[in-house]
C-alpha cells in the first residue's frame, strides 16, 4: 500500500520499538492485560512468540530525520517539548486561551524567542484520518486533557471518538501518520 513518504515494516520486525508497542497493545488489549498480569514483559514479546505466527502486524517506522527550528505547522514532539518548557501556557491550554503549543507558538512564541522544535523527515501525517492511530490518542489526550478525564468517565471510548464528535467542528487537530507499507 502506497499512503505517503515514511517506509513501515510489517510482521517482520526483528527488535521492539515504541510505536510498534503502542500499537501492538492497542490493537491487542488482551496482549496489554497479559502484561499486567506479568505473563509477557512487552507486546514485542508476545508478536515474536506468537503474534506474528497469527498475523499480527508489529510496525516499526524506518525513517531519517532533521530539526526543523522554524516549523509551519504543530508536531508532536513541537507539542511535547513546548509543554515541558512552558507551564504557563499547559495552564492557558486547559483554560481554552489556545488550541495547542503551537497556536502560542505562533501567536506570541515565536517573537518571544521560545523555541518549537519539530523532525523534518519524510514523516508525512494526515489530518483528516478516518480510524484511530497511536500517535493521534497520544497527541490529542497531550492537547486536550479535558477529553481524557471524559474517557476515564466512560462518555467516550476514544480521543478520536471526541475528534469525530465534536473535535473537528471545534478545530482541534487529531493527525495520523500516513506511511508506505513494505513486508
Amino acid at each position: 500500500m502506497k499512503h505517503g513518504l515514511a517506509k513501515v515494516k510489517l510482521n517482520k520486525a526483528t527488535e521492539s520499538c515504541p510505536e510498534g508497542e503502542k500499537h501492538y497493545l492497542m490493537k491487542n488489549p488482551d496482549v496489554k492485560e497479559a502484561i499486567k498480569r506479568g505473563i509477557f514483559t512487552s507486546g514485542f514479546m508476545h508478536y515474536d512468540l506468537y503474534g506474528k505466527d497469527e498475523g499480527k502486524p508489529y510496525i516499526c517506522y524506518e525513517y531519517k530525520s532533521t530539526l526543523n527550528t522554524n516549523p509551519t505547522e504543530l508536531c508532536p514532539e513541537g507539542e511535547k517539548e513546548y509543554a515541558r518548557n512552558n507551564p504557563d501556557v499547559t495552564e492557558a491550554i486547559k483554560q481554552g486561551i489556545y488550541n495547542t503549543y503551537f497556536d502560542h507558538y505562533q501567536r506570541y512564541g515565536k517573537d518571544e524567542g521560545k523555541p518549537y522544535v519539530c523532525y523534518s523527515s519524510n514523516k508525512s501525517y494526515s489530518t483528516n484520518p478516518t480510524e484511530l492511530c497511536p500517535e493521534g490518542e497520544e497527541e490529542y489526550s497531550r492537547n486536550n486533557p479535558n477529553v481524557t478525564k471524559a474517557i476515564k468517565e466512560g462518555i467516550f471510548e476514544t480521543h478520536f471518538a471526541h475528534y469525530q464528535r465534536y473535535g473537528k467542528d471545534e478545530g482541534k487537530v487529531y493527525r495520523c501518520l500516513v506511511v508506505n507499507a513494505t513486508s
